[in-house]
């Protein structure tokens, strides 16, 4: 493993920064009220995109694992604590 420079640095929180804008990117995409072949034109575009910013990040980069920043948290767990909280709820409301 190389040591990073301040250039290095610098250019990871690009990629990192490039690939949020394309996960929103993406998120919009399949929010917007277009025809669901534009939509799925644009998300496979952005997606394609994506990967290749990973490939060439991977490559400069390989001690990072760029999955983890091109998906984003996992925030299953939250979702899971949500559902528990809300069935609760709905229970003692007793409006199940």
């Amino acid at each position: 493993m190389k040591n990073l420079n301040k250039s290095d640095l610098i250019n990871i929180e690009a990629f990192k920064g490039l690939l949020n804008m394309l996960a929103n990117d993406i998120k919009q995409a399949k929010g917007d009220k277009q025809p669901p072949e534009v939509k799925a034109q644009l998300v496979f575009k952005l997606s394609i995109q994506r990967s290749q910013l990973m490939n060439n990040a991977a490559s400069n980069y390989p001690q990072i694992n760029w999955i983890d920043f091109a998906t984003g948290p996992d925030n299953t767990h939250d979702k899971d604590i949500i559902i528990e909280l809300k069935a609760k709820t709905l229970n003692r409301l007793g409006l199940n």
